[in-house]
């Protein structure tokens, strides 16, 4: 019979072999078919070297590919550069060539699963609870940031004390379920899939580690029980019910996780002992050879390329990240717009508009400027609950910002099953470490009901029960910030982090800290989290923040570069950096920055108003250098001007709401003397915000530039009203009069 490998190969005739190039710069030393695509292990070489001495101590890369046709028509591949650490392996770059999307991974390091089943099987108890506590949290927490993966042994990597995965990301980029779906399926119906998929993925992985064996696909399935006698009996129920061939009876994903956190994995000594039940239980080859995941990796390539796929011509040369040059050894940066994408741009230029307030305008007011995005828009700052320090716009944290989708799923699942005590005693679970999960089950479906006071005294009793858990301590924090008790988030944390020194709590800390205020305890809180992971992006992305709240901003530009260095494609890190190389009077590199925020994520609005208030700022040094003639003064200003009204124009179209994007429209537009547009810009951000009090002074002065003195009067005195101790208000009601 062929085997599983050998039945994969038959599927990618088009894989490369051993010694053949990819790019003319990773030569292929090793290929193997992958749950989705193609992975190769290459090294970095010239294709011009022959000998192979000369092609001795080349660094070496894994490159998945995959061929563009499974891919959705305008997904966002350079969002695959930004998916979670804490989850993936992080890509280096990506590049597309002859129809495949390559994606090169840096340093990989871990054991893969696939491996270390055929070696292992079957496990302790301890060590696939382990695992399953790992990929059940993994998935729960992609599912509430939209993000996927793939279950599959080939795709996960242990790592020591975790498990993470190679393929996967931002939901919507990379394909899950094989081609892409027809216009006539319905995304609901698609989406339930998915989730099923990891259900049953989930329940795969869990038989195969208790038995040694891969479940049957067709007929009854061998209960665990028959092959050892120590796995609970709510844990195979959860296996045989993942498994079912009916979609509807499998559990759901948040079943899974809820369950493992009334469980305690001791140790991460894995080692069987000669008394383990399965110390002297083999390994069913046969069956995992043959059967292992194939139901969920045996969909044919289409034979024909859907509508609604990717067109190979239209992305070829289409590159993003850091790659390796051709023939050399060093990474570099490089980003190349697939062809017949431009960016936004009225007059037919390519390339777009730039960010922050220019020191002959008005600065913006403190305090919310426009209303909060409607539910459902796509929030400007994705992980981040703090405002830029030098905007102070009130936004909500990134884990509120929609509804986790697995709170509903747990909330059923509490009122429906209600709690399950697993044991009286023994070691695999504890009464406080049960109680613990029923509180937080209950916090959640309270939090569910909008009830935040009584999800706040649930969630207080979990903490409380099991002190050592990273996720209660986290969602206790995040509900105080909720009610907007910072303070309270901040102390929280503080005692928690005594029990539970982490990275990821340490963070927390410093985000609330900030949002309270309190920088001495934000920056030592994202001084340890650095201290524990220097690798990690957000760490110094809001290291910067923390620098800024000080006003000390060279160390800010230097906090942010250090982000931008670890992932270039993040558009907050450039947006934040622009901020403060304004404030530091480096226009050009700001504008550069501020434009590559536009470029990577041109949905945002407030990156266009950061990128529109950039070029007002250049406009006004123009205005100040006594080196340039009148004439040329005049011009640059012009064009300057020209370019900010591109960029708030944007903003405007993205967001109608957003009176601050107005505000700053009708600056420019006054600047370039076109005044009638410039007082409809005014008066939509005074309607939209009418007790900001720079809006109303800016809507006086382009009505007294249109002769429209008594309406002017009006606004200037209200500008006053609304900030009495502002001289140039002041100023402009005396001489109006």
């Amino acid at each position: 019979m062929i085997g599983y490998f050998a039945r994969r190969r038959k599927r990618f005739m088009n894989m490369k072999k051993k010694g053949e190039w990819i790019r003319d710069t990773y030569q292929v030393l090793n290929a193997f078919p992958f749950v989705q695509g193609v992975l190769y292990y290459t090294q970095v070489v010239s294709k011009s070297t022959t000998r192979p001495e000369d092609a001795s101590d080349h660094p070496t890369r894994f490159i998945h590919g995959i061929d563009i046709r499974y891919l959705e028509r305008g997904a966002r591949l350079e969002a695959l550069l930004q998916r979670d650490r804490s989850s993936f392996f992080p890509l280096q770059g990506l590049f597309v060539e002859d129809g495949m999307l390559y994606q090169v991974f840096g340093k990989l390091e871990g054991t893969l699963m696939a491996h270390h089943l055929y070696q292992s099987v079957p496990f302790s108890l301890q060590e696939a609870l382990f695992v399953l506590k790992e990929v059940s949290g993994h998935l729960v927490r992609m599912d509430d940031k939209g993000q996927f993966t793939l279950v599959h042994p080939q795709n996960m990597l242990l790592t020591g004390d975790s498990v993470r995965f190679l393929y996967g990301g931002p939901s919507g980029v990379l394909p899950k379920l094989g081609a892409p779906s027809s216009q006539s399926e319905d995304p609901a119906e698609r989406e339930r899939r998915r989730k099923s998929m990891d259900v049953y993925s989930v329940g795969a992985l869990a038989y195969i580690m208790l038995t040694g064996a891969s479940p049957a696909t067709e007929g009854e399935i061998d209960p665990i029980a028959a092959y050892r006698g120590d796995v609970p009996s709510e844990l195979e129920d959860l296996v045989v019910r993942s498994l079912s061939m009916n979609p509807l009876q499998r559990p759901q994903m948040a079943d899974w996780w809820r369950w493992i956190q009334t469980v305690s994995v001791n140790n991460r000594d894995f080692q069987k002992k000669k008394d383990d039940p399965v110390y002297y239980l083999k390994p069913d080859i046969v069956s995992l050879q043959q059967s292992l995941f194939h139901r969920l990796v045996s969909e044919p390539v289409p034979p024909e390329r859907p509508e609604s796929a990717m067109d190979p011509d239209e992305m070829e040369g289409w590159q993003a990240g850091e790659l390796d040059s051709p023939g050399a050894g060093g990474p570099g940066p490089s980003e190349e717009k697939p062809k017949g994408q431009m960016v936004w741009s009225k007059d037919g230029q390519a390339g777009g508009p730039e960010p922050l307030t220019s020191p002959s305008t008005p600065a913006i007011p403190e305090g919310k400027t426009r209303p909060t995005p409607p539910k459902g828009r796509k929030p400007p700052f994705r992980f981040d609950p703090v405002s830029d320090s030098s905007e102070k716009e009130s936004r909500q944290p990134f884990f509120f910002k929609r509804k986790p989708v697995w709170i509903t799923a747990v909330t059923l699942f509490v009122m429906t099953l209600g709690f399950v005590y697993l044991f009286a005693s023994g070691t695999l679970g504890t009464p406080d470490s049960e109680a613990a999960a029923q509180y937080y089950g209950e916090s959640m479906k309270l939090l569910d009901q909008e009830k935040l006071d009584a999800a706040i005294s649930q969630a207080k009793e979990a903490v409380h029960a099991d002190p050592e858990e990273k996720t209660y301590l986290l969602h206790l924090a995040k509900l105080y910030w909720e009610k907007e008790e910072y303070r309270k988030a901040v102390d929280t944390l503080e005692q928690g982090v005594e029990k539970i020194p982490d990275a990821e709590v340490y963070e927390a800390l410093a985000i609330y800290a900030l949002k309270a205020d309190d920088l001495d305890r934000a920056e030592k809180a994202i001084d340890q989290a650095i201290s524990m992971d220097e690798e990690n992006p957000q760490f110094y992305y809001h290291r910067g923040r923390v620098d800024g709240a000080r006003k000390e901003y060279a160390a800010a530009v230097r906090s942010f570069k250090k982000a931008i260095r670890l992932d270039p494609k993040d558009a907050r890190y450039h947006n934040s950096l622009s901020t403060y190389l304004l404030k530091e009077g480096d226009y050009k590199e700001a504008k550069d920055h501020a434009r590559k925020a536009t470029e990577l994520d041109p949905e945002v609005d407030d990156y266009w108003v950061k990128l529109g208030k950039a070029q007002l700022a250049d406009r006004g040094r123009i205005s100040n250098d006594k080196e340039l003639s009148s004439k040329e003064k005049e011009s640059r200003a012009k064009d300057r001007s020209k370019k900010a009204i591109r960029a708030f124009n944007q903003a405007v179209e993205l967001e109608p709401k957003n009176a601050t994007a107005y505000y700053y429209l009708s600056i420019s537009q006054y600047y370039y003397e076109d005044y009638e547009s410039a007082e409809k810009s005014a008066r939509r951000s005074v309607r939209l915000s009418p007790k900001v009090a720079s809006f109303r002074y800016q809507y006086g002065v382009v009505l007294q530039r249109l002769d429209k003195r008594k309406k002017a009067a009006e606004n200037y005195e209200k500008a006053l009203k609304l900030d009495p101790g502002n001289m140039l208000y002041k100023k402009a009601v005396e001489q109006i009069q």
